[in-house]
């Protein structure tokens, strides 16, 4: 694959040669993937603010929120927001703003399905378009905010095409301290792997309705050809 959208490069294990005795010594093992930025549920803020971000992009922070700066997937600037009760981490957020058309909704709804599999639930009202995932641990909700996406449809780019955004916005909750009543959905390599045919062509139908994004879905999110895709949830690390 060329590269997989630009940040979210699957981590590889590097052998470091150690001096003292000759010896090899392998690098530390790369950290868990976390609920939300590499942060699990139940963290405290400063256990975040010390391992995980750096003080230079914290935009605000108070005692149940911390905001800091990003830009996801090398294109969208973003604010990542970590959401503590009690002290506690339970929730986390991403709030793009995307004066733009509905095809930047859907390269997150790309992602993400790449991610955690087909969504469990989908709406679209005229102010509104949302996904849901359920993970074990979390609700993942991705919503995107504009007028006309009343017609949004994943498989139908040309049906979407006059869907205009204001913002888009990614939430990550804790599903045990939320406590929601919905089964939770499993998600397993094989169903993920048999999805990326239809990934794939969603990209090529969705850039031919906005070809402006040929160039950053094509170069980014395509496979070469003769190329297999391989499940890796660990690629997608900011989500």
């Amino acid at each position: 694959m060329k590269f997989k959208l630009a940040g979210l490069l699957a981590g590889t294990t590097l052998l470091l040669i150690g001096c003292a005795g000759g010896r090899r010594a392998s690098a530390p093992p790369p950290p868990p993937e976390g609920d939300f930025r590499g942060a699990d549920w139940g963290m405290e803020m400063e256990e975040v603010l010390g391992t995980l971000e750096d003080s230079a992009a914290v935009v605000s922070r108070a005692p149940e929120e911390l905001v800091v700066r990003d830009t996801l997937l090398k294109k969208f600037p973003a604010e990542a927001g970590y959401h503590f009760t009690g002290g506690k981490l339970r929730r986390g957020s991403y709030r793009i703003a995307a004066a733009g058309k509905v095809i930047e909704y859907t390269i997150f709804r790309i992602v993400l399905g790449r991610k955690y599999g087909p969504a469990h639930s989908e709406t679209a009202v005229p102010e509104e378009v949302e996904s849901v995932w359920l993970t074990p641990r979390s609700e993942i909700d991705l919503a995107g905010q504009g007028s006309g996406l009343g017609g949004y449809a994943l498989l139908h780019p040309e049906r979407s095409r006059d869907g205009e955004l204001t913002g888009v916005e990614i939430n990550y909750y804790d599903r045990k301290w939320f406590a929601r009543d919905r089964q939770r959905t499993e998600k397993t390599e094989a169903s993920i792997g048999e999805s990326e045919n239809l990934y794939q062509k969603l990209i090529g139908d969705w850039v031919q309705v906005f070809p402006s994004y040929r160039d950053y879905m094509e170069g980014a999110m395509m496979l070469e050809p003769g190329e297999t895709y391989v499940y890796d949830p660990g690629a997608y690390e900011d989500f």
